[in-house]
């Protein structure tokens, strides 16, 4: 993961170094990728880039961790925001992220990086190394704490746990479909909206 010297960067240098890997990643498979490529799109030099990572590997990984936050604090949000039943939550969730265009880069991203063999590879090892499974427990969690469970029997924490991995895995497809523009967004809404409310029975009973 990224060092301190690069945590404690102004936020517009930070992400001006991450914006030139997503560039990099985006038309460069990922194999080809050069560190004197990255630094050259970033403006900094090869002893700044060591300094801030230890590899081309540890900068993708600090990458890929910020667009996984950003899906998990999206989640945590529609869930506190509906302080109720599964589906609504996950509902807005589907809403915000075929609207907001801050999630389109998230998409993009994903559907890169499961195009790119070798950049399946790297991205499996570092979800473990910067605990991206602690990371999804946690915003379970705090899902699970801001819902209303009335009328949800007994429900504890793994069972929404499953639900959610299932619920994003639609949204996943979607936001696929929606990228290639494959169907139209109603359409889609309503496939996610009806996969929502199996689900919802489901943890119910």
């Amino acid at each position: 993961m990224p060092t301190e010297k690069f945590m404690n960067l102004g936020d517009y240098k930070k992400q001006a170094i991450l914006d030139a890997m997503h560039t990099e990643f985006m038309t460069t498979p990922y194999s080809e990728i050069r560190i004197s490529s990255l630094i050259k799109r970033a403006g900094i030099s090869r002893a700044s880039f060591y300094l801030y990572f230890e590899s081309k590997d540890d900068l993708f990984a600090c990458m890929m961790r910020q667009r996984r936050e950003r899906l998990e604090q999206g989640l945590v949000e529609a869930f506190r925001e509906k302080k109720g039943t599964f589906h609504e939550s996950m509902e807005l969730l589907v809403e915000r992220i075929m609207t907001d265009e801050s999630y389109r880069d998230c998409w993009e991203f994903c559907r890169r990086m499961l195009e790119d063999e070798t950049c399946r590879e790297v991205a499996v090892r570092t979800e473990a190394e910067f605990g991206g499974r602690r990371l999804r427990e946690k915003s379970e969690k705090e899902c699970f704490e801001a819902m209303d469970r009335t009328g949800y029997g007994e429900l504890n924490e793994e069972r929404l746990r499953c639900a959610i991995e299932m619920g994003l895995l639609v949204i996943i497809r979607i936001s696929m479909l929606q990228l290639d523009q494959a169907a139209d967004p109603r359409e889609l809404k309503n496939m996610a909206y009806q996969q929502f409310a199996i689900l919802d029975r489901g943890i119910r009973d």
